[in-house]
Parts: C-alpha cells; structure tokens; sequence
C-alpha cells in the first residue's frame, strides 16, 4: 500500500529537465526531511519587492504602456505550467468580479 507521502515523493525525485525549489528555509528544511537531506532545494522566495504604483497617473501611465485600458481587470500568473497551478480557476474568479 502506497501512502501519500510515498506518492509525494515520486513527484519530488529527480529528473531530468525538472527542479524542486523551496519558497522558504523552512520549506526546504521540511522537504529534506520529508525526501531526503542529500537533496539540494534552491530557496526562491515568492514575490517581488517593486515600489506600488501610488498616484492616478503613474498607474495611467503603466497600464498605457503595458496596452491596458483604465477599467481592464487584469491577472498575473507566473508559472511553468499554468493548467496545473490554477489557470482555469483564476479565470473563473476573475470573470466573476465586477
């Protein structure tokens, strides 16, 4: 009998083409415990530190330049394989806003 954890950790092995990255130390420090510490796990933390867009104007001028209109609602999603971290489900929610 499999368990989930076993499953798991056919999704984590290495193969060719594929990387495991962590989001945090803790991350990382929880798959090597869980799969193995001779693995290396880079840590990539999520987000990016951009300064906000704080007037009317700049943000007029960002979506000008980005080819948005004023009212366009708009959905970044960064990912290798968007089926899979939720494309469809954003686009669901995203046609649900006002």
């Amino acid at each position: 009998m499999q368990t989930y954890l076993h499953l798991e950790a056919g999704r984590v092995a290495a193969r060719p083409g594929h990387r495991v990255v962590a989001v945090s130390l803790l991350t990382r420090e929880q798959l090597q415990a869980a799969y193995g510490r001779d693995q290396d796990y880079p840590v990539i933390p999520p987000g990016v530190d951009i300064p906000p867009v704080t007037t009317p104007a700049q943000r007029r001028i960002a979506r000008d330049h980005l080819g948005y209109a004023t009212d366009d609602q708009v959905l970044l999603l960064v990912a290798r394989d968007p089926w899979r971290k939720g494309l469809p489900t954003a686009l669901r929610a995203l046609s649900r806003l006002p």
